[in-house]
């Protein structure tokens, strides 16, 4: 099965200004989705060939669930070499646990994502809970490990290349704030216009203005007490977010 779209530029008459591809597999899953400059005559721009098996190059090993354990691709454009040719292309892979979740991730540059259980055990994997215990980032042959603490399903200390993040949060377990491993919860702020003393351990942190109709949420981050960035949300009586401000 085939479908395709074009987007047209008017004028004197109109003519494909983008058109783009997709070919699916008889159960309905992505095959193959290619994007042209105008028509498929034209330069094609942006190209995906997806695998849904356990062997991408053999169809016929183990069906994963419909799962995307491969997308060969490429796309033009500028800033880098990298997975920009079409005859080129390059593959980013997915693997899964026995219950469909991803636990490995190799991007098209060759940046991979592991995510392993227990840590240190170097078995693909998650808690029983599904979260994350250790994640390891391999980029340019730089390795970044965190290591993650929960109590229950709740955040509780982020373990980066050995330096720890501890999570704080208020009574209503909203995330309040963000230290050092110096840090403590008498350490959260008070609000967003409070600017941590210097020296105090706060990373980032969030504050909470209830009214009947609207719930006004604020997140601000500190690098040696000076506040590098700062955002609000404000929900409806819903708890529906409005657009947020930075």
């Amino acid at each position: 099965m085939t479908k395709s779209r074009e987007e047209d530029q008017g004028g004197a008459s109109w003519a494909p200004k983008q058109t783009t591809t997709w070919d699916y597999f008889a159960n309905g899953n992505l095959n193959v989705l290619n994007t042209y400059n105008g028509t498929t005559a034209a330069t094609k721009v942006e190209s995906h060939t997806v695998a849904y098996t356990a062997d991408p190059a053999n169809t016929a090993s183990t069906y994963l669930n419909g799962n995307r354990t491969q997308d060969s691709f490429f796309m033009l454009g500028a800033g880098t070499t990298a997975c920009r040719f079409a005859a080129s292309p390059c593959n980013a892979t997915y693997t899964y646990d026995p219950r469909d979740r991803v636990v490995k991730e190799t991007k098209g540059d060759g940046t991979s994502t592991t995510y392993t259980n227990p840590a240190g055990s170097g078995t693909l994997g998650l808690d029983p809970s599904g979260n994350i215990v250790r994640e390891e980032i391999v980029s340019s042959g730089v390795t970044t490990t965190r290591d993650y603490t929960y109590s229950g399903n709740q955040l509780q200390k982020v373990t980066t290349n050995g330096a720890d993040s501890l999570y704080w949060y208020n009574d209503d377990g909203d995330l309040w704030c963000v230290t050092s491993n110096a840090g403590s919860k008498a350490n959260c702020p008070i609000s967003a216009q409070t600017t941590p003393p210097h020296g105090r351990p706060t990373q980032c942190g969030v504050t909470f203005r209830r009214a009947p109709r609207r719930v006004r949420d604020r997140w601000a981050s500190w690098s040696s007490s000076t506040r590098s960035d700062h955002t609000f949300e404000t929900r409806d009586g819903l708890a529906r977010a409005r657009p947020r401000k930075n």
